[in-house]
């Protein structure tokens, strides 16, 4: 079994829709570290910020090095998830843009000022895909290279499930083939409910608590000029 981290991946260089790229070293994503997995290259700062999605319930809890800020920031509960399992993922992410929404408008403010900030959840698909989203598409990134991010964790879905069966992390059973996807029609409807509220993605931000100057901050940790 893999023994470092799965679904991982800096978010940097992707499009702007005005020009320029997305900065490295900025916001990272993941799934959930196991006891014994070794520590990123995206990680090897001295000072990072962890945004973990998951409830307490979900476990084993990663022994974070000396310099690691962890933020629990419980965006779903794994009952609701278990409760939601059969229902198609558009839906499930269409009830989290609801239910969820301070929570999720709440990330853009734990993001650190300085060194890299990871975001994960269990499967680092459903809440970390969502988050991340939401975040680019704040942040100016272009729409298809969003949908493009969001849908590379399907090709990490397998590793992640073995890790997960490994250690009984997760009761996979009786769960439909497409949980274990990452289809782009899921993403795309999270999209298109954000940029279709009144005033577009920063007004869906704002009316759900969002920090603007939270914002503004991230924005520019995140945008590179061309």
């Amino acid at each position: 079994m893999t023994k470092t981290f799965v679904n991982f991946r800096d978010v940097g260089g992707l499009p702007l829709r005005e020009g320029g790229r997305t900065r490295s070293g900025v916001l990272l994503r993941s799934s959930a570290p196991m006891p014994e997995d070794a520590l990123p290259a995206g990680l090897s700062a001295s000072s990072f910020t962890v945004v973990d999605l998951r409830s307490a319930e979900e476990q084993p809890q990663y022994r974070w090095p000396t310099g690691a800020f962890v933020v629990q920031h419980n965006l779903f509960a794994p009952g609701d998830l278990t409760r939601l399992r059969d229902v198609d993922l558009v839906l499930l992410y269409q009830d989290m843009l609801v239910a969820a929404a301070e929570r999720i408008v709440a990330v853009a403010g734990m993001v650190g000022e300085e060194g890299p900030t990871l975001v994960h959840c269990t499967a680092g698909k459903d809440r970390t895909g969502v988050v991340v989203a939401i975040l680019l598409l704040l942040a100016g990134v272009d729409r298809k290279a969003i949908v493009a991010d969001y849908h590379r964790t399907e090709a990490e879905m397998p590793a992640v499930i073995e890790r997960l069966s490994a250690i009984g992390a997760v009761d996979l059973t009786n769960v439909s083939p497409p949980w274990f996807a990452a289809p782009t029609s899921a993403i795309e409807a999270v999209i298109d409910a954000v940029t279709q509220h009144p005033g577009g993605p920063l007004g869906w931000f704002t009316d759900h608590g969002g920090d603007v100057e939270a914002m503004q901050r991230l924005t520019e940790r995140l945008r590179q000029s061309a």
